[in-house]
């Protein structure tokens, strides 16, 4: 007879678990409790009934074909691994139309769990010894050229003797494949671990894994994660994007390494081997592993809608098993003897076995529930495994959650990889038929920037609507008047001169911004133009993500590169105080800034593209081989620009286009000083730039 029953005997004190006599495998596996949920799935605790053992099982959601693929990769993936701090593969079954990925079962807490205990954080020992632990784990995993993609606290198990686990490689991928991105530009992941280069929509590496322990560890040290304690998605990534990662507040040798992990540029941090190294020195005299004190289990609130989480049985509780339930957690020997209704039950007749692994647990025995009856899944009490399945999710941002992502939810995903959306897409001729013919041209600045120009009948441009992406902050003055139109926000400045702003604020926290420029002799109402170029943006934002680039750029363009990489310490250097620790990287890394820690001395090295250089533009010279324009500001005598020309490619029959890369500096120097810095810093990035 099929029952549900309670599970005494996996340690004595604890709440009982709902156990579930069902059997997967061709009977070998015996589900015993849904331990976790979440948008990938279930998981499971079980019972091996050939090799006597407790497992744990992760299920596929039902008719779910992206579900069934991911689990199967994770399978695939996590079975090459053999190391003690890594959770072991065992099988995978095939039933019907679920998938089910057995696992080693592991008695623990997540490091998630034990940050959450307010009464008692985690020691700088133990953060070390589980620290150690898993950048070991990182090693053996990048040995095998895999990418783990979601090193969080929830994906890390610690046992009471203080063993560490890593699990759940759900989105894990081989390094070079682009796997944390998906097709219309979102990323997997959770915001409040991401490196900044996988939040900015590049493709996660060894370094970003690292990154995240870092994050990780630092939470476990402070409380929250570098990017602070807020709960607001947006606010994390924005924080993401932008590398403003705090800095550890405890003193110590682990505060110290664990700002090196969570360095902003990737190649400056610790690959995993030194990591467990250092760390494994700090975690206690003889390098062992330091024990925890793990908190009891509780009951475990209900997990969702059975809709979001169903994977292998469903149940309506009865009331009589409440009644049951109740007096078995009552009872000083924990051992229940009949229902609420008096209904006989069977009880094993031994005593109870606290080691979890050696025997099936007792039960009480229950009439099964009418599964035609609609019901919902109420999971009672908690076990301590690899549980790590909720709150991952496709985001740009990513939206911390327990299910997947509503329609709601993807509606306010609109950029995504920030070097894929294409901001012509969100321009349209004829939206501006009525003031003159119309085209577009989306190589008259940065590539974040998408032209529509508008001409007259003798083809002389009239107007020019320049649109753009950015991140917040963006203001338009006192006069300025806002309008909600859905989750976007538009801000409609006042015209200036014979130009026209908009601001379309979006809900995941980037910034579209919109001028409308008179570039003729005759008065045309700017204003007009600029709500109608508005409008068709609004309209395509409406839609869900901002369609992506058309095609993909040359290996030679400028598009492709980190304007942080083109700039090391040594050359920051020659402006004194900058702070080369921390750039702040731009829109698509196509522009990048550095601050200086005592004065208003700035470097800024950005991309863009136009028609070729006037001759004037600056003095001429040479820079690593390239030509390259010096520029001394007429306006301010603190300020010196040299441009760098990268690359020339035709552009239909029109005039070439020429790609450069611009660098700024600012410093309370003398002018000539500045330019002399300039050149260096020109010549500098010029060796680093790729052959055209």
């Amino acid at each position: 007879m099929s029952t549900l029953r309670v599970d005494e005997s996996a340690h004595s004190g604890w709440v009982p678990l709902v156990v579930i006599d069902e059997f997967v495998g061709a009977g070998r596996y015996r589900l015993l409790a849904r331990i976790g949920a979440g948008g990938m799935g279930v998981v499971w605790q079980a019972w091996d009934e050939l090799l006597q053992r407790r497992v744990a099982i992760k299920c596929a959601r039902v008719n779910d074909p992206r579900s069934m693929g991911r689990l199967k990769e994770e399978a695939a993936i996590a079975a090459r691994f053999d190391s003690p701090h890594v959770v072991r593969v065992h099988d995978l079954v095939v039933e019907g139309d679920t998938w089910w990925l057995v696992m080693e079962y592991v008695d623990s807490h997540s490091l998630g769990q034990l940050i959450a205990r307010s009464e008692q954080r985690p020691t700088p020992a133990q953060v070390a010894s589980v620290g150690w632990q898993i950048a070991e784990a990182l090693r053996v995993v990048h040995a095998h050229r895999v990418v783990h993609g979601d090193v969080t606290p929830e994906n890390i198990l610690v046992t009471a003797d203080g063993t560490g686990k890593l699990v759940d490689f759900g989105i894990s991928r081989a390094l070079g494949a682009d796997g944390t991105r998906t097709r219309d530009g979102s990323v997997w992941g959770k915001p409040r671990y991401l490196a900044p280069e996988v939040a900015r929509g590049r493709g996660a590496g060894r370094a970003s894994d690292v990154f995240s322990l870092g994050a990780s560890l630092y939470a476990a040290l402070e409380g929250h994660t570098p990017y602070g304690d807020s709960d607001d998605p947006h606010v994390l990534l924005r924080r993401a994007r932008s590398g403003n990662v705090d800095r550890p507040t405890a003193s110590g040798e682990p505060a110290r390494l664990i700002a090196e992990l969570l360095h902003t540029r990737p190649g400056h941090r610790p690959e995993p081997a030194e990591v467990s190294r250092r760390l494994r020195a700090l975690s206690s005299p003889d390098r062992a592993v330091v024990p925890w004190t793990l908190p009891g289990r509780g009951v475990e609130e209900p997990i969702g809608s059975e809709a979001a989480t169903r994977c292998g049985p469903a149940f309506a509780f009865p009331a009589e098993f409440e009644a049951a339930r109740a007096s078995a957690a009552t009872r000083p020997d924990r051992r229940p003897t009949t229902t609420g209704t008096g209904t006989p039950t069977r009880v094993a007749d031994t005593a109870p076995d606290t080691a979890s692994d050696s025997r099936p647990p007792r039960r009480l025995v229950l009439p099964r529930p009418d599964l035609r009856r609609p019901g919902r899944l109420w999971p009672i009490g908690v076990a301590a495994t690899i549980v790590a399945t909720a709150g991952i999710m496709a985001w740009s941002p990513v939206l911390d959650g327990r299910t997947a992502p509503t329609a709601a939810d993807s509606r306010a995903i609109l950029v995504g990889d920030e070097r894929t959306a294409d901001p012509c897409a969100l321009l349209e001729p004829a939206s501006l038929a009525r003031f003159g013919k119309s085209t577009l041209d989306a190589t008259l600045g940065g590539f974040r920037r998408c032209d529509l120009l508008v001409h007259d009948t003798e083809g002389r441009r009239t107007a020019d609507a320049e649109l753009s992406f950015t991140e917040g902050g963006q203001e338009l003055g006192p006069q300025s008047r806002a309008r909600r139109i859905g989750d976007i926000t538009v801000i409609e400045g006042t015209p200036v001169g014979k130009e026209c702003p908009r601001i379309l604020r979006l809900p995941d926290g980037y910034v579209v911004k919109v001028t409308l420029k008179n570039l003729g002799a005759d008065p045309i109402d700017v204003c007009a133009m600029a709500d109608a170029v508005t409008d068709h943006a609004i309209d395509v934002l409406s839609r869900g993500r901002i369609p992506r680039r058309s095609s993909p750029a040359r290996d030679a363009s400028l598009i492709r590169l980190d304007a942080c990489s083109l700039l090391d310490a040594s050359a920051l250097a020659r402006v004194p105080a900058i702070d080369a620790q921390h750039p702040n990287p731009g829109f698509g890394d196509w522009k990048c800034r550095w601050h200086s820690t005592v004065d208003k001395a700035a470097i800024i090295v950005r991309f863009y593209q136009r028609e070729p250089l006037p001759p004037d533009i600056g003095a001429p010279r040479q820079s690593a081989g390239r030509q390259a324009f010096l520029t001394p500001s007429e306006l301010d005598h603190d300020e010196c620009t040299i441009r760098v020309v990268h690359r020339t490619y035709p552009n239909g029959p029109a005039h070439p286009i020429v790609e450069l890369v611009l660098i700024e500096v600012w410093a309370a120097q003398s002018q000539d000083r500045l330019c002399a810095i300039a050149d260096e810093l020109g010549t500098a990035v010029a060796a680093k730039l790729p052959h055209p």
